[in-house]
């Protein structure tokens, strides 16, 4: 069984940091990756609640 790892960040799905680090470890290992992050920078808002407003999900490749 491959292991999973798990990427986020808080500076949205299109940092470049992000993907070149997907992209590294896709190359170096056989490790799955999965990455979650914002569809857009929310840095600061790692303490915020999302009581009343949906939280929406949609999957990219």
């Amino acid at each position: 069984m491959k292991r999973l790892i798990f990427l986020t960040n808080d500076d949205g799905i299109d940092a470049p940091g992000l993907e070149s680090l997907r992209r590294q470890l896709l190359a170096e290992t056989d490790w799955r990756v999965l990455v979650v992050a914002p569809d857009r920078e929310r840095s600061g808002a790692g303490h915020s609640v999302s009581l009343r407003q949906p939280v929406y999900v949609s999957e990219r490749e």
